[in-house]
């Protein structure tokens, strides 16, 4: 209860701070996107990641006002980096989205005027939803998910793989991209297992049209391994944590630099 309250004075006294992950191309090693994710300056507990509030928001009804805000925040600091060539230019945008969230009637007239307000073309934003809230057969969330599907939005998956459940909805949604959960990614060149489970879905997802995105990538064998699987794209510590738009922005630039002058076969 103590939780919630904080949370609502937080949402209204802008104790919140949209964070950027970058998001890497395996085959050139440059960035190309971002995730916006979440932090709460906290008056007494400091810095809080998702997981310390995110359920307590979930629980209350706040992560609809708190998702909207997220989202807002997200494109207009892109908005912001588009107007200056000196700055991040991200090809896509990638924000999550919950079940709550998908249920809001509002929501897609919220989302348009967002778009309406930034200028920011649609086929940039990537929203982000888990496997588990994919499942969910309900009229609202297929309604929403096609509704954004129309508009020109990518739709990932996130933490695939955990799902416990058919893979049929990757037929059936309007699903543009997987993310592969960090739990296989850790595991890659340790479990001969985990190794095969990306394989076959870099390859399910190949064959299906669909984009990958491997999340929590951290060493340079990873990286490799992905690489040499074909997933496309992904990210995690090995290239950035979760940053302030700010130090994203100089990690973006040095990152360029960076990427420019390291031979072809890195």
């Amino acid at each position: 209860l103590t939780l919630e309250a904080d949370l609502r004075r937080a949402i209204d006294e802008g104790q919140l701070e949209v964070f950027f992950q970058p998001v890497v191309s395996l085959d050139t090693g440059l960035p190309t996107g971002a995730e916006a994710l979440v932090r709460w300056h906290h008056p007494t507990r400091g810095l809080l990641r998702p997981a310390d509030f995110i359920p307590a928001a979930e629980e209350s009804g706040l992560i609809v006002p708190l998702g909207q805000w997220v989202y807002r925040c997200a494109m207009e600091q892109v908005a912001a980096w588009d107007a200056d060539p000196a700055m991040p230019q991200l090809q896509t945008i990638a924000v999550n989205l919950s079940s709550q969230q998908l249920r809001e009637r509002r929501l897609s007239l919220q989302r348009q005027q967002v778009v309406h307000d930034t200028g920011i073309d649609r086929r940039r934003i990537c929203v982000e939803v888990t496997e588990t809230v994919a499942m969910d057969n309900s009229p609202a969330t297929r309604r929403t998910l096609d509704s954004m599907h129309r508009d020109g939005l990518q739709i990932a998956i996130d933490d695939f793989g955990t799902g416990y459940s058919s893979l049929a909805y990757l037929k059936s949604l309007p699903v543009t991209t997987v993310k592969i959960d960090r739990r296989f990614v850790a595991d890659l060149g340790a479990s001969p297992e985990s190794g095969v489970i990306v394989a076959v879905i870099v390859d399910m997802a190949r064959h299906l049209g669909l984009q990958v995105v491997a999340e929590g990538v951290e060493t340079e064998e990873q990286r490799a391994m992905l690489t040499a699987m074909g997933a496309g794209a992904a990210q995690g510590f090995l290239w950035s944590k979760p940053l302030p738009a700010v130090e994203f922005a100089d990690w973006w630039a040095r990152s360029a630099v960076t990427t420019k002058a390291a031979p072809a076969n890195r």
